[in-house]
């Protein structure tokens, strides 16, 4: 068996430098940042895209409703919620959180975003909007490119 004598110096070149250690880690966190970045923009952008079905479908609801009754534009129909919300509606509203059982027909579907919620862009419900502007928005702010997309009553072009 051979036996070798190395030098201290020899030695010392067999591990890794400070600054290698340094450079590596730079990159792992600047991977991680990068992934956290990433993952809060596929969020926001997932909330915004579940706020948008649910207004299209709610707007799909009520006109789907007035075809079926024979009802006209802007006529004020009673208890229209009702008619679209709920578990066997046109718009299936959710949970309760608290009890764990289905909503109550006419609720609103819980909104994406903690705090917002959603709600009928004429006085009430019960008013049919005329051919071109939403029947429920969110609960956020004019901003087109806000999180919780909350377009004036008739700017949805975007989707």
């Amino acid at each position: 068996m051979k036996i070798s004598h190395q030098t201290p110096l020899e030695n010392a070149r067999r591990g890794i430098t400070l600054v290698e250690l340094s450079i590596v880690m730079l990159v792992l966190f600047s991977l991680v940042f990068l992934f956290f970045v990433s993952a809060k923009a596929w969020i926001q952008g997932s909330n915004r895209s579940t706020a948008i079905l649910t207004m299209r479908s709610a707007q799909i609801g009520v006109r789907s409703h007035l075809q079926i009754e024979g009802k006209i534009e802007e006529e004020s129909i009673p208890d229209l919620p009702l008619a679209i919300f709920g578990l066997d509606k046109f718009v299936y509203n959710g949970m309760n959180n608290s009890t764990g059982e289905p909503k109550a027909d006419g609720e609103f579907p819980e909104h994406p975003v903690t705090g917002l919620s959603y709600g009928f862009v004429a006085e009430n419900g019960d008013i049919v909007p005329p051919r071109g502007e939403l029947y429920i928005c969110t609960g956020g702010g004019n901003n087109l490119n806000d999180l919780t997309y909350n377009p004036q009553q008739s700017i949805y072009s975007g989707w």
